[in-house]
This record gives C-alpha cells, sequence and structure tokens, in this order.
C-alpha cells in the first residue's frame, strides 16, 4: 500500500533471475493525496413545495454536484420529486477523486394544502393601515392569484393579478391612492376548483 508519507522518496526496481540482478533507474515517487469533502448543513427534510436552495460543501478543491433536482449547486424539492433523494459533491484533483455524499427528504406536508377560505391559508397585514398592506399565503395549492378591492359601495376600486407564487409567498399592495374608509379584500383562483374565496375587510386610516 501506498501512502502519501511515501511521497518524494527514490525507488527502483531490482530484477534478479539466473543472469543476476538486474536494476532500474531511480524514479521519484509522487503520491498526491486525495482531496477532502464534507457537505455543510443540508437539511434532514424539506418540504416538496419549499423553494430551491443553495448547495453548501467544504473541499480542498472545487467540485460538482450531482443528484437528483440538483442544478448547477441548487437543489429544488419540487424537480426532485418525493423520497429519499441523494446529492453528492465531487472533487477531482491530479487525478485523485473523492465524492461525498448526504440525503435529503422530501416529504408532501400535507398541512399546507390549504384553500382560500381555510385559515391560516390567508394572512393579510397590517390591518388597519395605510393603504400599504401584504397578503402572506400560507398555502401551496396555488401558483397566480386575482387581488380584488371594493368600497363599501360594492365598487370594484382595485383589480391586479399576481402569479409565481407559492407556498410563503408574501405579495404587496398598494391602495394608498384611495381614500380613508372600509374596503372588501376578495382572492380569485380558478385553480384546484376555486372561483372566488376569502374576504376581508381593510381599513385605510392615515
Amino acid at each position: 500500500m501506498v501512502t502519501v508519507g511515501q511521497s518524494g522518496q527514490r525507488y527502483r526496481v531490482i530484477v534478479t533471475n539466473g543472469c543476476g540482478p538486474l536494476n532500474s533507474n531511480a524514479s521519484i515517487l509522487t503520491v498526491n493525496p486525495n482531496p477532502t469533502v464534507s457537505i455543510d448543513n443540508l437539511p434532514a427534510s424539506v418540504c416538496l413545495s419549499d423553494g430551491s436552495f443553495t448547495l453548501s460543501a467544504t473541499a480542498s478543491a472545487a467540485g460538482a454536484w450531482s443528484g437528483a433536482g440538483v442544478t448547477g449547486s441548487t437543489f429544488s424539492p419540487s424537480a426532485a420529486g418525493l423520497g429519499t433523494k441523494a446529492v453528492t459533491y465531487t472533487v477531482t484533483t491530479a487525478g485523485c477523486t473523492t465524492a461525498k455524499t448526504s440525503v435529503v427528504q422530501v416529504n408532501e406536508c400535507a398541512e399546507r394544502h390549504l384553500r382560500l377560505n381555510q385559515f391560516p391559508a390567508v394572512i393579510v397585514y397590517p390591518v388597519p393601515n395605510d393603504g400599504h398592506f401584504s397578503i402572506r399565503l400560507n398555502t401551496d395549492l396555488y401558483t397566480k392569484l386575482g387581488i380584488k378591492v371594493y368600497n363599501s359601495n360594492g365598487q370594484l376600486v382595485h383589480s391586479e393579478a399576481v402569479s409565481g407564487v407559492g407556498y410563503h409567498s408574501v405579495i404587496p399592495v398598494d391602495i394608498s391612492r384611495l381614500p380613508n374608509g372600509g374596503y372588501h379584500l376578495y382572492l380569485t383562483n380558478n385553480e384546484n376548483g376555486d372561483v372566488s374565496t376569502g374576504r376581508s375587510i381593510l381599513v385605510l386610516h392615515r
């Protein structure tokens, strides 16, 4: 077995047969150490609806990530799919390769499957406000949302549509141009059987 400690030493081969010994030219042995690799702070489990996150490793040289749901140095739970997923960081230097593998469990997290009219799927804050407020989604059933605001006379005074939302998305809304008073907020969506649902009373006070 050759070890790193033998690197730099001089060696020669001696072959002996019936004609006597034959010595080779001396050579210097170079033994390169294997790269060192450790994977940092990989969560043991995530939810399918969690956002992508950056993978991190400590290594003696730059390497490459691989595995289900891995693109570059980013892991996407939705791309990986449900189940136990292995992610590997591989480093090669001077012809020597070290690969470190860790696993992450991707779970369904069914408690996030809330419809818009189920608490706490939608949180509106602050109330009252000065016309600037936020809508936080605590559900993973929706990727888009229609926002409609009506005044106390039932007139539509604000409407907008947002897309690319998901669990824990925060949507800022600005209706500061409207006068002080009470307003009704409706959220609409045609995914998962919902057409129009969710109602909150907004109070503008400056």
